[in-house]
């Protein structure tokens, strides 16, 4: 009986390691970056021009999915910039930080606290072309669709027309009734990391 009974203890024993190190790993669905997707598959490159008057540029977009955005960027000229995060519906300001550029051909980004992003719900992501040490607008670039006008939608996110808004260094300054509409191009190029829940 006491053979029966070690035996049982040793298969017990044997089986709960088993089953603990069978156990499924939690795994974090992996980081996107929308807007350069968005960039690379359905427009191409139009300019990389300076304006007569600093603005800030926006892209109003929502995610199919809910999730977080983690990080807030741009791709332009060389500098630091202020971007941000605004709900659409309330205008409320969720998240605002600065961006350092050194290389124009690849976006930067910067780490934020996380802010939840609603499944359809609409948000703006935007960027000021004047740096933080002056007032100076900066270079731009500018991407065109290849197809059609916005709306589009590109993977688990929709896009609405991209805006701008002329004389302010405020990046959170966007929803205004003196913005401009882009039927069919972005111009920034304000940017973020998503993480899907």
């Amino acid at each position: 009986m006491k053979t029966t009974t070690k035996l049982f203890a040793i298969v017990a024993v044997f089986a709960t390691v088993l089953f603990a190190s069978c156990k499924k790993e939690e795994t974090s669905k992996p980081s996107v970056k929308p807007i350069e997707t968005l960039i690379k598959t359905k427009m191409e490159f139009s300019s990389y021009d300076i304006d007569d008057f600093t603005r800030t540029m926006a892209i109003v977009f929502k995610s199919s999915k809910a999730g977080k955005i983690t990080h807030l960027g741009a791709k332009l000229e060389p500098g630091t910039y202020n971007v941000a995060l605004l709900d659409s519906s309330s205008r409320s300001v969720l998240s605002t930080t600065t961006v350092t550029i050194s290389d124009t051909s690849n976006y930067a980004y910067t780490k934020i606290s996380d802010i939840a992003i609603v499944a359809n719900k609409f948000y703006y992501v935007t960027v000021n072309n004047a740096t933080t040490s002056n007032t100076l607008n900066k270079k731009y670039f500018s991407y065109n669709l290849l197809v059609d006008n916005f709306p589009q939608t590109d993977g688990n996110f929709t896009y609405l027309e991209p805006e701008f808004l002329l004389n302010t260094t405020d990046a959170t300054k966007i929803i205004d009734d003196g913005s401009y509409l882009q039927n069919n191009g972005i111009t920034g190029v304000p940017s973020f990391i998503f993480e899907e829940n």
